[in-house]
């Protein structure tokens, strides 16, 4: 199974390969595979979450993904306007999800 994202959240570096994967609109109608790794986003102005990319088969894509998802945050809400992604900021967050996270720690990512 392929991993589950829509590429333009995300800004590739030049030269840098795309994951093979489903392009998908509306994660959050899914229900991911529990077996696998997740990245999720965190609004940094009101903290709600939401799905970034489901179905991901190993660390390595969900760093590469995780690093993507920054350099478009950084692109679209400049650390200098938002304050960053640290304390204070309200530049939004990026997480990667463990497949053993337990569910309740992210109630907007449905669990099968």
């Amino acid at each position: 199974m392929a991993p589950k994202f829509h590429v333009s959240s995300f800004e590739f570096e030049e030269g840098q390969s795309v994951p093979a994967h489903d392009e998908v609109i509306g994660l959050s109608s899914l229900t991911p595979d529990s077996s696998k790794w997740h990245l999720m986003g965190q609004d940094g102005f009101d903290y709600e979450t939401y799905p970034l990319a489901y179905d991901i088969d190993d660390l390595e894509t969900a760093q590469l993904l995780m690093s993507a998802r920054r350099r478009e945050l950084e692109r679209t809400q400049p650390t200098g306007s938002s304050g960053g992604s640290g304390f204070g900021g309200i530049q939004d967050r990026v997480e990667i999800i463990h497949p053993r996270t337990p569910p309740q720690l992210f109630p907007n990512m449905a669990r099968s």
